[in-house]
């Protein structure tokens, strides 16, 4: 059930990942952050007790898209080669091969200038969107301990009402 007391609460809610393990393992590898999760899931746990670690929140910059089907790449891969030769001719016409870029299945930069935009060099990236929903609300999190971002991490869970996240309520 959708938690939406509060703009934040729902957002936390719907960000949440929860691992297959049941909570009453004593196994701790799945509970600990792997580094690779860095940017991807928020570093402050939210729950306390046995399920600390496995339930999980994704950071407010991840962006779970769900655009492109993946049946039809296998299928691709799987049974139709891209590329035929016979006698050092392409039995594909040229056509064919630009409908894989027109449908977006295959799209790959030959020249290395193709690939990069005079547009932007790098992107700065502001520190509070590699946390979940509720610790990027909490003023200067990289100032505090631990242990405090933590208990303020829970303590969103029981809000009553934010007017942090939910400018709609201020008028």
């Amino acid at each position: 059930m959708l938690n939406y007391m509060t703009c934040a609460a729902t957002l936390s809610h719907l960000r949440t990942l929860c691992s297959p393990i049941g909570q009453k393992g004593t196994q701790v590898k799945p509970k600990l952050a792997h580094n690779t999760q860095w940017g991807k899931i928020c570093s402050f746990p939210t729950l306390l007790g046995q399920a600390c670690g496995l339930v999980k929140n994704l950071a407010l910059i991840v962006n779970v898209t769900l655009s492109s089907l993946v049946f039809p790449i296998n299928e691709l891969l799987e049974y139709e080669p891209i590329v035929e030769a016979k006698n050092q001719r392409l039995l594909k016409k040229k056509k064919d091969i630009d409908a894989f870029y027109d449908k977006e299945l295959v799209n790959a930069k030959l020249r290395p200038e193709e690939a990069t935009s005079n547009a932007y060099t790098h992107y700065k990236i502001h520190p509070s969107l590699i946390l979940g929903a509720y610790a990027s609300i909490i003023p200067f999190p990289d100032h505090n301990q631990n242990a405090i971002v933590t208990i303020a991490c829970y303590d969103g869970y029981h809000q009553g009402s934010s007017v942090v996240m939910n400018q709609s309520s201020m008028d």
